[in-house]
């Protein structure tokens, strides 16, 4: 029966009892025992992704449905495994309880050489994650989040906005990234003759309307938001409080959200692309079987601005 199940093709049974032995099996609730193929095939097949710090964005989250689509084509086994708060060892011991073949961090979690040395010792042959720079050992997937703000402002600044505040957000798991997005942004400003003032903001009502007070009492003309749902939160306190869009002050988010193009007035903001879900599940494969080296860089489409009313 198992080796019907497992696709043996050398043992002579007529094909009529073969689908006999797989309609018993499907009738019978048979699934293959994970430990036995990964006896037979050299690895267990899991790909893990440890769970965001936070919530995922619309955008990664649909990037990571499309992944998990690539990789269940491939026989592989697509996982999201929380160990939020651990450090990189820790959080490495507790991945490797499930034996990956495979893992893919969104950069939550440091794969430090000690994390991955670790993995490796417990049979995880791949190892990928997201980030700016290269890591020895590790394939990163390039998509320049750091960079959206440099093309928000390099944008606003374009429009002739010289006062532009950079919303950095107070949101677990967003710290990170948005101090590097207010770092290039202000690098970009200063360099063409434009001052920033970074605007703390959690994501909810109060917050956005207590940033919006301190943007204009601070006689800014333009504002990058961090992301499109900062973006729309300022969008409304703006209205509430009657301030014109963009003629007394512009606004730009990031992610190119249905929302913001269906606005009023419609939002500008920085599209960000993440290397094709199809190409990453390819290089996973390719690696677990020994095709390609264990290090290496894909990059993405860079961040581009697509300008609409709000700016």
């Amino acid at each position: 029966m198992s080796l019907v199940l497992n696709g043996v093709d050398t043992i002579s049974l007529a094909d009529s009892t073969k689908a006999r032995v797989r309609r018993a099996a499907e009738e019978l609730g048979y699934v293959p025992h994970s430990g036995a193929q990964a006896l037979r095939s050299g690895y267990s097949g899991v790909v893990l992704m440890p769970s965001a710090a936070t919530a995922l964005g619309r955008i990664v989250a649909a990037w990571t449905t499309d992944l998990e689509d690539a990789l269940n084509a491939l026989g592989l086994t697509f996982v999201i495994y929380g160990s939020r708060g651990l450090g990189p060892v820790d959080a490495a011991r507790a991945w490797s309880r499930l034996r990956p073949v495979a893992v893919l961090t969104l950069g939550s979690t440091p794969l430090t050489p000690e994390a991955s040395e670790v993995m490796r010792t417990n049979g995880t042959r791949a190892l990928l994650s997201t980030g700016e720079h290269p890591i020895e050992g590790t394939h990163v997937l390039v998509t320049g989040q750091a960079d959206a703000g440099a093309v928000a402002v390099e944008h606003l600044v374009d429009r002739g906005r010289r006062r532009i505040g950079i919303v950095t957000p107070r949101a677990r798991g967003l710290e990170a990234m948005g101090r590097e997005r207010f770092t290039r942004a202000d690098a970009v400003a200063t360099s063409r003759g434009a001052s920033t003032l970074e605007l703390p903001m959690s994501y909810d009502r109060e917050s956005a309307i207590a940033t919006a007070d301190a943007a204009l009492a601070a006689g800014l003309d333009g504002i990058y938001a961090y992301d499109d749902d900062f973006a729309l939160l300022l969008l409304g306190a703006f209205a509430r409080a009657g301030v014109a869009v963009p003629t007394d002050i512009a606004v730009v988010g990031t992610d190119d959200l249905v929302e913001g193009s269906l606005a009023s007035p419609s939002l500008s903001t920085v599209r960000i692309a993440f290397p094709p879900a199809a190409d990453v599940a390819s290089i996973v494969e390719d690696i677990i079987q020994g095709n390609r080296e264990s290090g290496g860089i894909t990059f993405a489409t860079p961040p581009s601005m697509i300008a609409r009313e709000s700016s």
